[in-house]
């Protein structure tokens, strides 16, 4: 149980923080730790695969320690004071930033949703910015951040595999994504880097095992997957270029959606399609 006396005290710097936050612009953008690092083509980096959409679009944390260092400040900081730094639904802004409670751990997250007014919505959906994946919380569990961790990195880069991509179709099957989900998920493995797309910072990599050193990408089996042809890869790089050019994203089929649409929910992720069916299911079984 939290002291109550502690709990009545703001911390000193708290509205310095909520003038912070109420000075922000609503187009404010988190800063990326990709931009920390010179990516260079045949670096090799020490990574954990942290979450997964499918082999070209997943994420990877090449910091732990500093994550680790992070996550702890902000659990101990906001078991004390999250009373004072709770956030009213009216200052909800769609890929605003903030701080949330998931599974009784407090992370830093991206709002991927904000609730209509006509809604008697009590869920939100966040992207987690440190971990790289998204997760349904309550929405009386928001908070605003303090004003030093704007200035903290998001940790969770873009990565996709290097030379792949799905057979006779423009996606990636379920049957692909779970094969490499089941070779890579939560593991360390080495990535060397082959491609640096820098306008979507996100980074092409050959992934390696850790322990047996074994190329992952050569393990995704050749009824799942293929090996890109020269020609391809020169129109994925030509078309990357174009579309840096005049400011767009590539609209390579198996590259959507973007990292952008499924980072901030503009993406028919198949999790929250799940939930919403359910949630349309209870409503038609109580009415039936």
């Amino acid at each position: 149980m939290e002291d109550s006396k502690e709990v009545l005290v703001k911390p000193p710097h708290w509205e310095d923080d909520w003038k912070y936050f109420k000075g922000l612009s609503n187009k404010f953008q988190m800063k990326s730790y990709f931009d920390q690092v010179k990516w260079t083509i045949g670096s090799v980096h020490l990574m954990r695969i942290i979450d997964i959409y499918d082999p070209s679009h997943f994420w990877v944390i090449t910091e732990e320690k500093a994550v680790d260092i992070l996550h702890k400040y902000i659990n101990d900081f906001y078991s004390q004071h999250h009373m004072h730094y709770k956030l009213s639904a009216n200052y909800f802004g769609l890929k605003m930033p903030c701080v949330c409670l998931v599974c009784n751990e407090f992370y830093r997250v991206i709002l991927m949703n904000v609730p209509l007014q006509i809604e008697k919505t009590t869920w939100v959906f966040v992207f987690l910015m440190d971990f790289g994946y998204t997760a349904k919380v309550p929405i009386d569990q928001i908070y605003f951040m303090t004003k030093n961790l704007y200035d903290v990195p998001q940790f969770a880069v873009r990565a996709t595999l290097s030379g792949l991509g799905p057979i006779n179709q423009s996606y990636w099957s379920s049957v692909a994504v779970t094969q490499f989900v089941n070779l890579v998920s939560n593991k360390v493995c080495y990535g060397q880097v082959t491609n640096v797309d820098e306008m979507n910072k996100c980074l092409f990599l050959q992934l390696r095992d850790q322990n047996n050193y074994q190329f992952i990408n050569s393990m995704i089996t050749d009824h799942l997957a293929k090996s890109m042809t020269l020609s391809e890869i020169r129109e994925i790089r030509y078309t990357q270029r174009k579309a840096s050019k005049h400011g767009k994203i590539p609209k390579l089929p198996f590259l959507l959606p973007s990292f952008a649409e499924l980072e901030y929910g503009l993406a028919g992720d198949i999790h929250k399609a799940n939930e919403v069916l359910r949630e349309y299911q209870g409503v038609n079984l109580k009415l039936v």
